[in-house]
C-alpha cells in the first residue's frame, strides 16, 4: 500500500471530526481486471474524510490508450464530490476531460462506484475491494477460549498487563527491551519481562515478550498489547514430562491439523482441519506487519490479519539427556484486530493530509499560459 506513513497525535485530532461523516466511504479501496474488447482497467480510490484522489490504470480500454487519468477531488459532508481539479494525464493515457462519480458500500467487503462523468467510463459501475477503512467495533475478532499466556492476551491495556506481570514475579528487562522510533516522533514498544536465570544459554529461565500499539506523540490513550509471547526453559527441577505438558496445552488451546498450530475462525472457534489462517472471505482488509523480538531472535514483521481468525503457536522442546523431560515451552498468541486498528490510527491522518495537500495545489495552478 502506498504512503504507509506514521503520523502526529495533532494531524490524528484535526481528522477525527471529518472522518467520522465519511466512514461509511472513507478509505483505499482499488480494483483490476475490468476488461472489454479493447483492453482494460483497473482502479485506486483513496478518500479519507473531506478530500480524495481517483486513479484510472487504462491498458487501451474504451479507447483511453495506456497509462494513468489521475483525479483529486475535494468532498461535501454527505461524501459527494463537492469539487474536483483537471484530470491529470499521465504517460501515454487518453484521458476524458471531466470524471464525476459516486460511491457507496457494496455486498460482500466491496465499495460500488459508479461514474456519472468519464467518457467509456460514464454510466458503469465497478465494484473495488476495500483494503483499507476505519475499524469498527463490528471488526473486532473474537478471542477463543483460554487465549491467554498467564491471564495476560491481545487487546489488553499496559495498566493492566504491567500489574499482571509484576503479580507474576516478572521484571522489565531493559537490556533486552527496544523502543522503535519513527520520523514523526511516534514509537513502538517492543519489552521483555523476565524471572530466573535459564540453565543454560545466559538468558531468563522464564519470559514474556511483548510488542504494544504505536504511541504518538501527546497520545494519552494507553498503549495495548499488539503481540505476546512466552519461552520457558523448563528447569530440571520441575520433572515434568513433555507429554503433561503438551496435554495441558492441548486442554488450554486445543489441538490443530499439525503440531502445535491452532487455528481459529474469527468467531473464535478451532478448526481442527486448518493448516493456515482461517479466514472470512468477504473481509478484504489488508494485513497488518507488526514487529517483535524475542531473547536471540528479531522479527521486523509478522502479518496478522482482521479478515482471519487467532492462532496460537507453540513449540515444545525434549530433554535429551532424559528422554521424555520437558526443557523448553513457546507459546505465541496472535490475532489481528489491534494491530489493524492500531495501523490505521497511525496510518489515516498522514495520508488524510496527503490528499489535502495535492488538491490544494492542483488547485493553486491557475497562471497564465505564457506568450509562446
Amino acid at each position: 500500500m502506498r504512503h504507509m506513513l506514521r503520523t502526529t497525535a495533532l494531524s490524528a485530532v484535526l481528522l477525527g471530526s471529518a472522518s467520522q461523516a465519511f466512514a461509511n466511504t472513507d478509505g483505499f479501496h482499488t480494483v483490476n481486471g475490468y476488461r472489454d474488447a479493447q483492453g482494460q482497467v483497473g482502479f485506486e480510490l483513496t478518500q479519507i474524510g473531506g478530500y480524495g484522489e481517483l486513479i484510472v490504470d487504462v491498458q487501451g480500454f474504451g479507447g483511453m490508450a495506456f497509462g494513468k487519468c489521475v483525479l483529486a477531488f475535494k468532498r461535501a459532508a454527505d461524501g459527494s464530490i463537492e469539487d474536483a481539479t483537471p484530470v491529470q494525464q499521465q504517460s501515454a493515457a487518453s484521458c476524458p476531460s471531466e470524471i464525476a462519480f459516486t460511491s457507496k458500500p457494496g455486498e460482500n467487503g466491496m465499495l460500488s462506484v459508479t461514474f456519472t462523468e468519464g467518457g467509456p467510463l460514464k454510466g458503469n459501475t465497478y465494484d473495488l475491494f476495500t483494503v483499507l477503512r476505519p475499524f469498527t467495533e463490528a471488526d473486532a475478532v473474537t478471542a477463543p477460549k483460554g487465549f491467554d499466556i498467564l491471564g495476560m492476551t491481545i487487546g489488553e491495556e499496559r495498566p493492566a498487563i504491567e500489574a499482571k506481570l509484576t503479580a507474576e514475579g516478572f521484571a522489565r528487562l531493559e537490556g533486552h527491551s527496544d523502543t522503535l522510533s519513527y520520523r514523526d516522533g511516534s514509537t513502538r514498544a517492543l519489552e521483555i519481562w523476565g524471572k530466573g536465570t535459564a540453565a543454560v544459554g545466559n538468558k531468563p529461565e522464564d519470559y514474556l515478550y511483548i510488542t504494544w500499539t504505536s504511541k504518538l506523540e501527546g497520545d494519552q490513550e494507553p498503549e495495548k498489547v499488539a503481540f505476546l509471547g512466552r519461552e520457558w526453559s523448563v528447569p530440571a527441577s520441575a520433572n515434568l514430562a513433555i507429554a503433561v505438558l503438551d496435554k495441558s496445552l492441548a486442554e488450554k488451546h486445543g489441538q490443530g491439523a499439525m503440531k502445535g498450530h491452532i487455528y481459529y475462525d474469527r468467531a473464535g472457534t478451532a478448526d481442527p482441519k486448518a493448516y493456515g489462517d482461517v479466514c472470512d472471505e468477504k473481509i478484504h482488509l489488508q494485513g497488518v506487519s507488526v514487529p517483535y523480538s524475542s531473547i536471540g531472535m528479531r522479527s521486523d514483521g509478522e502479518t496478522l490479519k482482521i479478515a482471519c481468525g487467532a492462532s496460537v503457536i507453540i513449540y515444545t522442546g525434549e530433554d535429551f539427556q532424559a528422554p521424555g523431560r520437558a526443557s523448553l515451552m513457546k507459546v505465541e498468541l496472535r490475532k489481528g484486530d489491534v494491530a489493524y486498528a492500531d495501523f490505521w490510527k497511525t496510518w489515516s491522518p498522514a495520508e488524510a493530509k496527503r490528499l489535502q495537500e495535492a488538491y490544494e495545489l492542483q488547485k493553486g495552478m491557475t497562471g497564465a499560459a505564457p506568450k509562446l
